[in-house]
Parts: structure tokens; sequence; C-alpha cells
């Protein structure tokens, strides 16, 4: 994936020196300033509408695998939000849950038209959601930002009990952001199902490997407020029912936002479930 990108906070940096010969100032591009992106950057979440009858979605699929290439490891938190007519099961997956119908009633992204995303969920041109070619550019510009919030996040499972414990802490770089609620999902990677795909012929998958499933939240849709002086939160959440929620391929994903305000997200994390007996 090719990164054109300027950052417009460097150009509207630039000055010019009071003196009858200046050099231009060096201006780093996209791809130097993405290799330079360190622990005090801001992670970015992409919400990804999609759906298994959806056959242009395997093309933003595709855009987000290259953007969590592209990015440090870990930089790119990316939920697969299975809803809408797309998803419904008829002789396929249903990877639907109450948290994903809520999430695209709220945004109307079946309006829009699937495949489509949130990036951080900021608007963009008035908009939350934005359709796949204005990711990479979103991104970019996010993922350049300092983080606002440091999410410590430790997710634990037990085989004998059947249960995911959850563990996050926020620590707020900046003390205005406390009182933002936390959202707490699970995804599932590797998940062998169906998938349309309008690029083969014939365009029905039978195998295709689905990545960043929502499967549940362990504090519903919006998550909770967490105030400076109360920062730490557990969760649990028991999955002996769900034999096909394989433990060695679920991630807990934790992101804060400004619920009550812009929906912004300060910062979001994941992390694998340490297994154990």
């Amino acid at each position: 994936m090719k990164i054109i990108y300027m950052t417009a906070i460097l150009a509207a940096a630039l000055f010019f020196a009071a003196c009858d010969e200046v050099e231009a100032p060096y201006q780093p591009d996209a791809s130097e300033l993405i290799n330079a992106i360190g622990p005090n950057n801001k992670n970015v979440l992409i919400l990804e509408f999609t759906g298994w009858q959806c056959g242009n979605c395997p093309k933003a699929h595709h855009t987000v695998h290259e953007l969590e290439k592209l990015y440090p490891e870990g930089h790119i938190v990316a939920v697969g939000i299975h809803a809408g007519s797309y998803a419904v099961p008829f002789d396929g997956p249903d990877f639907r849950t109450e948290v994903s119908t809520q999430l695209e009633q709220e945004f109307q992204a079946g309006l829009a038209g699937f495949p489509i995303g949130i990036v951080n969920m900021k608007k963009i041109d008035g908009s939350f959601l934005a359709y796949v070619s204005a990711w990479e550019k979103e991104v970019f510009k996010e993922a350049i930002l300092e983080k606002q919030v440091d999410i410590q996040l430790d997710a634990k499972y037990s085989n004998s009990t059947k249960e995911i414990k959850v563990n996050v802490a926020v620590d707020y770089l900046q003390p205005s952001l406390s009182g933002s609620n936390l959202s707490v999902y699970l995804v599932q990677d590797s998940i062998i199902a169906k998938q349309k795909n309008d690029e083969l012929k014939p365009p029905m998958v039978e195998d295709y490997v689905h990545m960043n499933v929502l499967r549940e939240s362990f504090n519903g849709v919006w998550g909770v407020p967490v105030n400076a002086s109360s920062n730490t939160r557990e969760f649990t959440m028991n999955i002996a029912d769900k034999p096909d929620w394989k433990p060695e391929n679920l991630r807990v994903v934790a992101f804060v936002h400004d619920y009550k305000g812009t929906r912004e997200v300060f910062q979001a994390v994941q992390t694998k479930l340490t297994i154990s007996e």
C-alpha cells in the first residue's frame, strides 16, 4: 500500500528565517513518520461494517490487513461489525450480535452501503462513516498524533472454568478527559466460513478466513464512565456455551471515547488471551 499523504501539522509549522538565503526545512514523508511511531502515539480504532453476503467487503478486509502490516504491531485496532441485511445467515455464518446490531443502527451504516467504516469515531466531512478509499488517509492523520490516554490491558482465560477475566487500567494523560467512557469488546480471528467475493467466479468462497469478528461486549455497546479517581475496571465473561469461540483466536479490545460529546476515541488497545489450565 502506497502512502502519499503529508501531515498538515508539519506543514503549518514551517517558517522562514529573516536572512537573505534560507534552505527549505526538511519535510519527512509519510513513510518516515509511520516508521517513527512509538508508544507515545495514538492507536487507531477501525470499526468495519461488513457481512458474509457483501461481495465487495473482501476488498475492505484486505485494506485493513494492509494497514495492520504497514503500522507498528498493535497500532491498528480493527473490529468487524457483522450486521444488517448482508449478515443475515440463511445458508451462511451468523456473526450478528446485539452489540453489532446496535452499532449498525446507531450509525445507519446499512443506508450508506457496505463496506463502510468508522475511524476513531471521528467525523469526516460531517459524517462518522467513511468509505474504504478514505481509510488510509484518515488512519494516518490519527496515527501521528500523541495519545491522550494510556490503557493497560490484561486478559486471561481458564480452560477449567471457561472464563475470560479482563483487567483494564486507564490513565488520563489529559485530566480534562476524565469521565470518558471505557468500552471493552471481544473479537475473534481465523474463523473459517462462507464469504461472497464479487472478484471471483463463482463468487461464493466456502472456506474464507474471517478476521476481527466482533463476538461480544464485556460492558455494553458504549461501555461505562471511568473517572480519574476510579480508573481500574475488572470484567468476567463465561464462554462455556460458545464451543466455536476458540480462546487461542480471541482478542480483547478496549477503548476510551467521548461518549457524551463528540464520540471521539482517545485511545484503543488490544491483547490476546493468556490461556491457563
